[in-house]
């Protein structure tokens, strides 16, 4: 190889060298690590003025005082300039790990905010979606002052939810932006409300495109959870019939028919009844088959009341419009589906399978 080669190659492997390390973007930054503060959440609302109201919290993660630090800006990025701009270390998006978006604000769309997100190079794409219902700047700014170390415990929690796939409805950005642009999908995010010292989960927000459509709460939530995928939920309780299910566990298969005129859902359900309060001998076999076969009754009932009311909606959060796929044949419109998915015949069939009581009070 002659000199210039050599000289070529060296230049090359250096530039790519240079790219790798700093992750997407070959520019390089030159702070040292006591000139930035990594942030791991942002709270977004609707400011005054058409502009966005952005929130972080600062320091993140070190065990120094912590504050809530808000800029008004038009855009995400202008934003993050701002904050520059009235803290003595560079803020760098590189580990945000959540963004929560105030209800209101996700009710008139927030597609604008998700494409700044999912093109830039800086934020992972596995960063979670959350809607707030209430002051949620309000409730950092409260709990810090008590010296909560929020933020990241806040991450834990909605980390453990993601990998254990129960009790909530986690969705990352890239998970948010995949179903906001498939035609056979509604996006789909965790719902909380916050209350005077506590943030409480409220249950599925469901989007049409990129608004804020309707929320599922309390029962349709967990019904929501059993039927979306195979899930874990530690309870479930149905006062109606006086019983508690524990360690619940959903195996979940869905079917189109050829004519693709009616859908099909069967749901294996294995856990345990847990406390039951009724009127029924559970130590007679009999009984407790005549009791499976209520909550079996009970679930396919509201299952299905829950996914007409969809229907009615044109809302497709399970993303049963994929089921319409097929190799050789093209595939619907966002428009065909949600007019044929108005349409379709819904069934759904519950098989349960639980292990002996533990708690009788007869």
């Amino acid at each position: 190889m002659t000199k210039f080669c050599r000289g070529w190659t060296t230049i090359v492997i250096t530039w790519f060298s240079v790219l790798f390390a700093t992750g997407c973007t070959p520019f390089v930054r030159t702070h040292t690590i006591e000139e930035i503060a990594p942030v791991i959440l942002w709270s977004v609302k609707e400011g005054g003025n058409n502009h966005l109201s952005i929130s972080t919290v600062v320091p993140p993660i070190v065990p120094e005082k912590k504050q809530v630090l808000t800029v008004q800006a038009d855009l995400l990025e202008q934003g993050g300039k701002r904050f520059n701009l009235k803290y003595d270390k560079e803020l760098v998006s590189g580990q945000v790990r959540m963004v929560f978006i105030d209800e209101q604000l996700a009710r008139k769309g927030i597609g604008d905010l998700i494409n700044t997100m999912m093109t830039d190079p800086d934020i992972s794409p596995r960063l979670f979606i959350v809607v707030v219902r209430g002051d949620f700047d309000g409730f950092l700014r409260q709990q810090l002052e008590q010296q909560k170390p929020l933020d990241y415990s806040l991450y834990l929690d909605l980390r453990h939810y993601a990998k254990e796939q129960s009790e909530i409805s986690m969705v990352d950005l890239h998970e948010f932006t995949k179903k906001l642009y498939s035609p056979f999908s509604s996006p789909i995010a965790p719902m909380f409300k916050v209350e005077p010292d506590t943030l409480t989960y409220e249950g599925t927000a469901v989007f049409s495109h990129d608004k804020l459509f309707t929320s599922l709460s309390q029962t349709d939530d967990e019904l929501f959870q059993l039927v979306q995928r195979d899930s874990r939920i530690s309870t479930i309780i149905l006062p109606e019939l006086s019983i508690a299910l524990g360690h619940v566990r959903s195996h979940v298969q869905t079917n189109l028919n050829q004519n693709r005129s009616q859908i099909s859902i069967r749901v294996d359900l294995y856990g345990r009844i847990q406390e039951y309060n009724g009127t029924k001998n559970l130590t007679n076999a009999n009984e407790l088959d005549s009791l499976n076969a209520e909550v079996e009754s009970y679930l396919q009932r509201h299952t299905t009341q829950l996914l007409t009311s969809l229907q009615q909606q044109r809302l497709d959060p399970l993303q049963l419009g994929t089921l319409t796929l097929h190799p050789f044949s093209p595939p619907m419109t966002e428009e065909e589906w949600l007019y044929r998915w108005d349409n379709l015949k819904v069934y759904v069939d519950y098989h349960l399978h639980l292990d002996t009581l533990t708690n009788v009070t007869a």
